[in-house]
Parts: structure tokens; C-alpha cells; sequence
């Protein structure tokens, strides 16, 4: 799951996210292995493809790490919960 921080309003922001349809991400963004805080406002369920995992770097870590400019597929919105898959 992920947080985006955006200045659009909430439900702007998850109406971008069109299902199967591809969304591109400019930044580097990551994901926990486990849902990193139930509150946040948004959460992603991403199925990984060439996200990298830090733990080599961090034991501690439960990130995944994926390249500026992935693409998604959008596969499901539900409420506040957005599932991706990266292509």
C-alpha cells in the first residue's frame, strides 16, 4: 500500500484512476508488504512486477521500490482502495 500526498480533492484523485485503464506514475513511489496504515486516505494494492525489494539494504524494510515513470493497469477501485497491476 502506498500514500500519495496530492493537492487534489480525495475523490478527484481516485476518479483519475479509470478501470483498465493505464496510469503512469512521473516519481518513484513505493508500496509496503502489509498495509503500512489503515488510515491513510487511499490505499494500493499493486501487483509487482519490477518493483525491487530494499530489504538487501534495510532488514527492517518491507518496501518495494518501483522505477519513475511505471506504468499501471488499473484492475479495481473500491471505496478509498485502488488496485493496480504494474506493466
Amino acid at each position: 500500500m502506498i500514500f500519495v500526498l496530492t493537492t487534489e480533492p480525495l475523490y478527484a484523485f481516485i476518479d483519475s484512476h479509470v478501470v483498465e485503464r493505464k496510469k503512469m506514475f512521473p516519481s518513484y513511489i513505493s508500496s509496503s508488504l502489509g498495509i503500512y496504515d489503515e488510515n491513510f486516505p487511499i490505499q494500493y494494492v499493486i501487483k509487482s512486477r519490477h518493483g525491487k525489494n530494499v530489504k538487501c539494504y534495510n532488514q527492517l524494510e518491507k518496501e518495494i521500490l518501483f522505477k519513475r515513470n511505471s506504468m499501471f493497469l488499473i484492475t479495481k477501485v473500491q471505496g478509498n482502495t485502488i488496485w493496480m497491476e504494474e506493466i
